[in-house]
């Protein structure tokens, strides 16, 4: 679903009129990025985490975290957004397992990228 979401035209059966750019941002620990390994056209950052957890239950002091970002088209009711939010709630609760998995959307204004 998240494939189809990110990544999905025409040609693998996913039909959606895309109308603006958008820029997925996720946050989590490297030894679990392989969940997200069928991410295609992704850009992967190194990044050390410093979450302090208010309840001292996962507190990360200088973790290795990696940021993975992707470039993704939504449609003019900003439904893939929040499928993708379903999306990263299902993979994170059947197999990355983080207390607090982050991911960020942001508008894209302009950029080079031409889909």
């Amino acid at each position: 679903m998240l494939f189809a979401l990110l990544f999905g035209d025409a040609s693998n059966g996913t039909h959606l009129v895309r109308v603006q750019q958008e820029l997925l941002t996720m946050a989590l620990p490297r030894f679990k990025s392989d969940a997200l390994d069928f991410l295609k056209a992704s850009t992967e950052l190194t990044a050390a985490g410093t979450w302090q957890d208010p309840h001292s239950v996962s507190n990360d002091e200088r973790a290795d975290n990696v940021l993975l970002e992707v470039q993704f088209g939504e449609v003019e009711a900003e439904l893939v957004g929040r499928g993708i939010v379903a999306a990263l709630s299902l993979i994170n609760n059947l197999e990355v397992n983080e207390q607090v998995l982050y991911a960020r959307m942001i508008n894209i204004e302009e950029a080079t990228l031409i889909a």
